[in-house]
């Protein structure tokens, strides 16, 4: 990679920002690809996208390259996603992360026992969709638009509309999606590991823990951790609000987000010289 007809210094850097621009591009509301939640603060896809299932793929591929690359990306899914990467059942309890609203307004229906829930909710086997500013029926079942959801059949209506969401309403965008991802590691990342533990590969620990870093921090080039200037550092590190804290983390590594294993497991050095250059952090690097 070359920036003003000039080799990236490559530290890591360059990579990162690699992964970091091309992500942002695919993730922006202008092309239609995903939905933000302002909720939950996720990306869900777009069932409603005129987007080809190629750049689903795409997607996916990137991921899985950033992931053999150990860049940490600025990518927010619900757990849904790695559940479904996974090939895991799908259950209620994955809603309540997905859309916590939903989650309440099903556990209502759910919860009701009293005979005039048919009454109160005037709801049926169908989900209207607000489609570019169309509203269009997508019934749940053959027919489904003519059947009430009554405390007989609830059970069954929250059933179909969960695997509605899911599934069937974004199935052909998913899939695609899955197969990039699966392009490089052919199923093997996820034999080992758990959604959780595959959600902190791919898009790191959002929980910085600065006193983890400061004691794994190395010093050369005449600084110790005694040093006057570093102790100084350090303690305006910890005054920094947190918000603050990740900006300085994404300053120096490219990420604003802890890998796996936390900040403890970084390799930090603090260098008071070296070979006459100037201060070394991931911008310098990329710009």
């Amino acid at each position: 990679m070359c920036i003003r007809d000039r080799e990236g210094a490559d530290s890591g850097g360059v990579r990162k920002e690699f992964f970091q621009l091309i992500v942002r591009e695919l993730f922006d509301p202008g092309y239609s690809m995903f939905n933000y939640s302002e909720e939950t603060r996720t990306f869900w896809f777009n069932p409603d996208t005129f987007e080809s299932r190629l750049k689903f793929e795409l997607v996916g591929l990137v991921i899985s390259l950033a992931l053999y690359n150990s860049v940490i990306l600025d990518v927010h899914f619900p757990r849904v996603v790695y559940k479904k990467l996974m090939g895991l059942p799908l259950g209620f309890d994955d809603l309540v992360d997905f859309s916590p609203s939903i989650a309440q307004s099903l556990d209502f229906i759910l919860k009701y026992e009293e005979a005039d829930l048919q009454e109160i909710l005037t709801c049926t086997f169908s989900v209207e969709v607000d489609s570019y500013g169309a509203k269009r029926t997508v019934e749940l079942v053959p027919g489904g638009a003519s059947i009430d959801v009554t405390q007989e059949n609830k059970h069954e209506y929250v059933e179909k509309y969960l695997d509605w969401l899911f599934n069937s309403s974004v199935e052909s965008f998913f899939e695609a999606f899955k197969k990039g991802f699966y392009k490089l590691y052919n199923g093997e990342i996820t034999k080992n590991c758990d959604p959780e533990e595959l959600q902190l590969l791919i898009c790191g620990s959002p929980v910085l823990d600065m006193k983890e870093l400061q004691r794994v921090t190395t010093y050369d080039g005449g600084y110790t951790k005694e040093s006057p200037t570093v102790v100084s550092f350090w303690m305006v590190i910890h005054e920094l609000t947190a918000e603050q804290q990740k900006r300085f983390l994404f300053f120096t590594t490219g990420s604003d987000r802890a890998p796996v294993g936390g900040l403890g497991s970084m390799a930090f050095h603090i260098l008071k010289k070296w070979r006459r250059r100037c201060p070394i952090a991931h911008c310098t690097y990329v710009l």
